[in-house]
């Protein structure tokens, strides 16, 4: 039944027209709109004017300016002043640290020695697996679903704040919930279609690998061996746009890390970014996407382009290059392995990473 209903075109229609009838009526283009569109309903529904935002109320609080995500610059000096007297912090630093500086010897260590065996030479000639193959119109229709979905998002949330009279969800659990709901839409969507076509989950995710312990070692060292790189062209890129007076605006995630307080809501992120949004990641973008285009033309710009797609949908232009080096060695890592498993290992690990070093600069920034 589900797979009729999403390999058919009826639920697309339906969607479509949903969405298309609901912005040409309700043109909700942002929050700010909706909640003065309630604020009207309100009003004329209770016959009481709104407080204004010298007077807070539930719709004002709502609207109020995003603060600065970023903390202030940490410099040695501050960082030493504010471990003092925080051992538990002191000692996340210092792990930290070891993490990282294990990393990037490791990696140094094994891509110099990767390059003077010829890596270079035999990167591109990857043992081919046989992957699941996937059509450039399933990569569509999953893609389309998607875009319904979200577009539909803003008047699911006009609709919980209108039944619950202005107290639903605010901004930061709503933006942690509604990413939550749409990469699990993203798994089951995929999940699916690949039942569809005869995989079982775990067959889709295993693939043609026999030994998965084996496949998850080949993708951890290979991030091993590119991790230096990949945050040498990060600090690069950052440097340049430093230079040139560019400050990257914040992503979601980082505006959830560094100005919620809330445990329900930091967990919530915390999940998003290191389980649930690679897991969607890897069964988009490795599982279908790259299948769907290695089958057109050759491995290499198979990497590239669903590398680049990944990418584009990340980030800003200052993290193209390092996400695109990463979807790159995630595609590697799933061409070579066979498995989605190996790729999502590495993916879950870089995240964590990420996750960990915001969480400590959060930290330090607060110990102050």
């Amino acid at each position: 039944m589900m797979q009729r209903l999403l390999r058919g075109w009826i639920l697309y229609v339906v969607l479509g027209a949903v969405a298309v009838g609901l912005y040409v009526h309700g043109r909700p283009p942002s929050v700010r709109h909706e909640l003065n569109a309630l604020e009207q309903q309100f009003e004329a529904r209770v016959g009481v004017a709104v407080p204004s935002v010298e007077a807070p109320s539930t719709f004002s609080r709502l609207r109020e300016p995003a603060l600065e995500w970023w903390p202030k610059e940490l410099t040695q000096a501050a960082v030493r002043r504010r471990v003092a007297g925080h051992p538990r912090l002191f000692m996340t630093v210092t792990a930290l640290g070891v993490i990282i500086i294990g990393l990037t010897i490791g990696g140094l260590f094994l891509s110099f020695g990767w390059m003077w065996a010829g890596g270079f030479a035999s990167f591109w000639r990857t043992p081919a697996a046989r992957l699941p193959r996937w059509s450039l119109a399933e990569v569509a229709r999953i893609i389309l679903l998607m875009l319904l979905i979200a577009s539909l998002m803003p008047f699911v949330r006009i609709a919980m704040l209108a039944h619950l009279n202005g107290e639903g969800p605010d901004d930061h659990l709503w933006i942690a919930a509604s990413m939550l709901f749409l990469d699990g839409f993203v798994v089951l969507t995929v999940a699916v279609f690949a039942l569809g076509k005869g995989l079982s989950v775990w067959r889709f995710f295993s693939g043609s690998a026999r030994h998965l312990s084996h496949s998850i070692g080949v993708g951890l060292r290979s991030y091993v061996m590119v991790f230096p790189w990949m945050f040498a062209l990060l600090f690069l890129i950052a440097q340049v746009a430093r230079w040139c007076g560019f400050t990257p605006p914040a992503e979601p995630i980082q505006e959830l890390i560094f100005q919620e307080h809330r445990p329900l809501v930091l967990g919530l992120t915390v999940v998003l970014a290191c389980a649930i949004g690679p897991l969607a990641e890897e069964c988009f973008f490795r599982g279908v996407v790259y299948p769907a285009i290695r089958g057109r033309t050759s491995v290499r710009r198979a990497m590239l382009l669903s590398g680049g797609l990944f990418a584009l949908v990340h980030t800003n232009w200052v993290g193209f290059l390092p996400i695109l080096l990463l979807g790159v060695l995630l595609a590697y890592v799933y061409e070579r392995t066979g498995s989605l498993m190996s790729s999502l290992a590495v993916h879950v690990v870089h995240n964590t990473m990420l996750i960990g070093v915001a969480m400590t600069v959060r930290s330090l920034s607060a110990s102050s």
